[in-house]
């Protein structure tokens, strides 16, 4: 008979962000937004923004996150 085992859950929320996920996320950040940039109209096309919002969206630096608006 087989018996499963309750593991405790993490919060993630309440960890703190560490220099190493930190870093990570630069990179995943200057990665996408170069694809971004690099991106065929069909591609932009099928995860529905325009050429104009994929351009404004890979100008933002690598330490900005996705979802802070350019100032």
């Amino acid at each position: 008979m087989l018996h499963s085992i309750a593991l405790p859950t993490v919060d993630t929320a309440a960890r703190p962000v560490t220099l190493i996920s930190r870093i990570g996320l630069w990179f995943q950040n200057a990665r996408t937004r170069a694809q971004l940039r690099e991106a065929e109209d069909c591609v932009l096309l099928d995860i529905g923004i325009t050429r104009d919002e994929a351009l404004l969206e890979a100008a933002k630096p690598f330490w900005q996150n996705l979802q802070t608006p350019i100032r």
